[in-house]
Protein backbone atom coordinates (compact mmCIF):
# COMPACT_ATOMS: atom_id res chain seq x y z
CA UNK A 1 0.00 0.00 0.00
CA UNK A 2 2.40 2.85 1.35
CA UNK A 3 4.36 2.86 -2.31
CA UNK A 4 1.46 3.84 -4.45
CA UNK A 5 0.47 6.52 -1.51
CA UNK A 6 4.07 7.97 -1.83
CA UNK A 7 3.83 7.66 -5.60
CA UNK A 8 0.15 9.77 -5.47
CA UNK A 9 2.01 12.17 -2.69
CA UNK A 10 5.14 12.67 -5.10
CA UNK A 11 3.21 13.15 -8.04
CA UNK A 12 0.62 15.61 -6.14
CA UNK A 13 3.03 17.42 -4.30
CA UNK A 14 6.26 17.27 -5.95
CA UNK A 15 8.29 19.95 -4.07
CA UNK A 16 8.13 17.99 -1.05
CA UNK A 17 10.60 16.10 0.20
CA UNK A 18 9.62 13.09 1.96
CA UNK A 19 11.92 10.56 3.95
CA UNK A 20 10.62 7.22 4.61
CA UNK A 21 12.03 4.50 7.46
CA UNK A 22 10.73 1.13 8.11
CA UNK A 23 10.64 -0.87 11.14
CA UNK A 24 8.49 -2.62 13.59
CA UNK A 25 5.60 -0.75 15.13
CA UNK A 26 7.87 0.22 18.80
CA UNK A 27 10.61 1.58 16.26
CA UNK A 28 8.11 3.13 14.28
CA UNK A 29 6.36 4.89 17.83
CA UNK A 30 10.51 5.61 19.01
CA UNK A 31 10.77 7.71 15.67
CA UNK A 32 7.70 9.93 15.61
CA UNK A 33 7.60 10.55 19.78
CA UNK A 34 11.81 11.81 19.13
CA UNK A 35 10.30 13.96 16.52
CA UNK A 36 12.22 11.90 13.90
CA UNK A 37 8.85 11.47 12.01
CA UNK A 38 6.12 13.18 11.73
CA UNK A 39 3.43 10.44 11.31
CA UNK A 40 4.38 6.74 11.74
CA UNK A 41 1.87 4.15 10.29
CA UNK A 42 1.55 0.89 11.88
CA UNK A 43 -0.63 -1.12 14.13
CA UNK A 44 -2.56 0.89 17.17
CA UNK A 45 0.12 0.57 19.94
CA UNK A 46 -0.90 2.07 23.13
CA UNK A 47 1.30 5.27 24.16
CA UNK A 48 0.19 8.18 26.32
CA UNK A 49 1.64 10.83 23.94
CA UNK A 50 0.32 9.12 20.76
CA UNK A 51 -2.99 9.60 18.76
CA UNK A 52 -4.22 6.55 16.24
CA UNK A 53 -5.64 7.72 12.83
CA UNK A 54 -7.41 4.82 11.26
CA UNK A 55 -6.14 3.88 7.78
CA UNK A 56 -7.20 0.34 7.19
CA UNK A 57 -7.81 -3.19 8.43
CA UNK A 58 -5.82 -6.27 6.46
CA UNK A 59 -7.06 -9.54 6.97
CA UNK A 60 -4.55 -12.38 7.19
CA UNK A 61 -4.78 -14.91 4.31
CA UNK A 62 -3.60 -18.63 4.19
CA UNK A 63 -1.67 -18.98 1.38
CA UNK A 64 0.09 -22.40 -0.45
CA UNK A 65 2.10 -22.94 -3.54
CA UNK A 66 0.20 -23.08 -6.72
CA UNK A 67 0.42 -26.90 -6.59
CA UNK A 68 -0.56 -27.45 -3.47
CA UNK A 69 -3.52 -29.85 -2.80
CA UNK A 70 -4.92 -27.05 -0.99
CA UNK A 71 -5.04 -24.68 -3.72
CA UNK A 72 -7.39 -26.77 -5.93
CA UNK A 73 -9.69 -27.20 -3.74
CA UNK A 74 -8.99 -23.40 -2.43
CA UNK A 75 -10.23 -24.64 1.43
CA UNK A 76 -9.09 -25.99 4.07
CA UNK A 77 -10.05 -26.73 8.31
CA UNK A 78 -7.34 -25.40 10.63
CA UNK A 79 -7.18 -29.25 11.83
CA UNK A 80 -6.09 -29.84 8.50
CA UNK A 81 -2.76 -27.71 9.06
CA UNK A 82 -1.70 -30.28 12.17
CA UNK A 83 -0.11 -32.18 9.19
CA UNK A 84 1.55 -29.05 7.29
CA UNK A 85 4.83 -26.88 7.99
CA UNK A 86 3.80 -23.43 9.00
CA UNK A 87 6.05 -20.43 8.04
CA UNK A 88 5.77 -18.11 10.38
CA UNK A 89 7.30 -14.20 10.01
CA UNK A 90 9.28 -12.45 12.79
CA UNK A 91 8.47 -13.46 16.43
CA UNK A 92 8.02 -10.08 17.60
CA UNK A 93 5.76 -8.97 14.87
CA UNK A 94 1.86 -8.69 15.72
CA UNK A 95 0.75 -10.68 13.05
CA UNK A 96 3.35 -14.10 14.75
CA UNK A 97 0.86 -13.27 17.64
CA UNK A 98 -2.51 -13.50 15.82
CA UNK A 99 -1.21 -16.16 13.91
CA UNK A 100 -0.12 -18.02 17.00
CA UNK A 101 -3.43 -17.40 18.62
CA UNK A 102 -5.42 -18.66 15.98
CA UNK A 103 -4.06 -22.38 16.20
CA UNK A 104 -4.28 -22.16 19.99
CA UNK A 105 -7.66 -21.54 20.16
CA UNK A 106 -8.46 -23.72 17.62
CA UNK A 107 -5.84 -26.43 19.66
CA UNK A 108 -3.81 -27.02 16.32
CA UNK A 109 -0.25 -27.60 16.50
CA UNK A 110 1.48 -27.63 13.15
CA UNK A 111 4.02 -30.36 12.72
CA UNK A 112 6.65 -28.45 11.99
CA UNK A 113 7.24 -24.24 11.82
CA UNK A 114 9.80 -22.37 10.22
CA UNK A 115 10.21 -18.77 11.59
CA UNK A 116 11.44 -16.18 9.23
CA UNK A 117 12.48 -13.05 9.78
CA UNK A 118 10.48 -11.01 7.12
CA UNK A 119 7.28 -11.61 4.51
CA UNK A 120 8.83 -11.43 1.80
CA UNK A 121 10.79 -14.25 2.81
CA UNK A 122 8.08 -16.48 3.94
CA UNK A 123 6.39 -15.68 0.67
CA UNK A 124 9.26 -17.15 -0.99
CA UNK A 125 9.17 -20.37 1.07
CA UNK A 126 5.23 -20.88 0.47
CA UNK A 127 5.86 -20.37 -3.40
CA UNK A 128 8.89 -23.36 -3.12
CA UNK A 129 6.17 -25.31 -1.74
CA UNK A 130 8.02 -25.72 1.59
CA UNK A 131 5.10 -24.80 3.59
CA UNK A 132 1.99 -22.98 4.20
CA UNK A 133 1.49 -19.15 5.88
CA UNK A 134 -0.87 -16.94 6.92
CA UNK A 135 0.21 -13.63 5.82
CA UNK A 136 -1.50 -10.28 5.25
CA UNK A 137 -3.61 -9.60 1.89
CA UNK A 138 -1.82 -6.31 1.56
CA UNK A 139 1.60 -7.87 1.33
CA UNK A 140 0.33 -10.80 -1.52
CA UNK A 141 -1.50 -8.32 -3.91
CA UNK A 142 1.48 -8.88 -6.84
CA UNK A 143 1.73 -12.92 -6.09
CA UNK A 144 -1.57 -13.45 -5.95
CA UNK A 145 -2.36 -11.89 -9.10
CA UNK A 146 0.15 -13.58 -10.67
CA UNK A 147 -1.07 -16.81 -8.84
CA UNK A 148 2.02 -17.66 -7.46
CA UNK A 149 0.55 -18.24 -4.36
CA UNK A 150 -3.09 -19.36 -3.95
CA UNK A 151 -5.49 -18.63 -0.99
CA UNK A 152 -7.16 -20.82 0.77
CA UNK A 153 -10.56 -20.10 2.75
CA UNK A 154 -10.26 -21.24 6.34
CA UNK A 155 -13.32 -23.34 7.16
CA UNK A 156 -14.61 -22.99 10.87
CA UNK A 157 -12.38 -20.04 11.76
CA UNK A 158 -12.86 -16.28 12.78
CA UNK A 159 -11.12 -14.23 9.97
CA UNK A 160 -8.38 -13.04 11.25
CA UNK A 161 -8.11 -9.00 10.93
CA UNK A 162 -5.31 -6.48 11.89
CA UNK A 163 -5.99 -2.38 11.95
CA UNK A 164 -3.37 -0.49 10.40
CA UNK A 165 -3.05 3.19 11.76
CA UNK A 166 -0.95 6.55 11.13
CA UNK A 167 0.92 7.44 14.47
CA UNK A 168 0.75 11.26 15.58
CA UNK A 169 2.03 12.82 18.42
CA UNK A 170 -0.97 14.13 20.56
CA UNK A 171 0.74 17.34 21.07
CA UNK A 172 1.72 18.11 17.46
CA UNK A 173 -1.69 20.19 17.13
CA UNK A 174 -3.80 20.02 13.77
CA UNK A 175 -1.86 18.51 11.25
CA UNK A 176 -1.25 21.35 8.37
CA UNK A 177 1.28 21.69 5.51
CA UNK A 178 3.16 18.75 4.21
CA UNK A 179 1.78 16.47 7.42
CA UNK A 180 -2.13 17.37 5.92
CA UNK A 181 -1.77 16.96 2.56
CA UNK A 182 -0.22 12.96 3.12
CA UNK A 183 -2.58 11.85 5.64
CA UNK A 184 -4.91 13.20 2.94
CA UNK A 185 -3.09 11.24 0.52
CA UNK A 186 -3.13 8.24 3.03
CA UNK A 187 -7.05 8.65 3.31
CA UNK A 188 -7.86 9.21 -0.19
CA UNK A 189 -5.65 5.82 -1.29
CA UNK A 190 -7.37 3.48 1.02
CA UNK A 191 -11.17 4.79 1.39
Amino acid sequence: MLPAVLKQFRTAHPLIDLGVRTGHTEEVLELVLSGEAHIGIGRPIRHHDVEHIPVLEDEMLLVVASRHPFASRGKARLVDLASERLILFDRTSSYHELTSSLFRQAGVVPASVMELDNVEAAKKMVQQGLGVALLPRMALAQELRARTLRPVRLIGATLVRRPIVALRRRDAGEPFGPVAAFLETLRDAVG
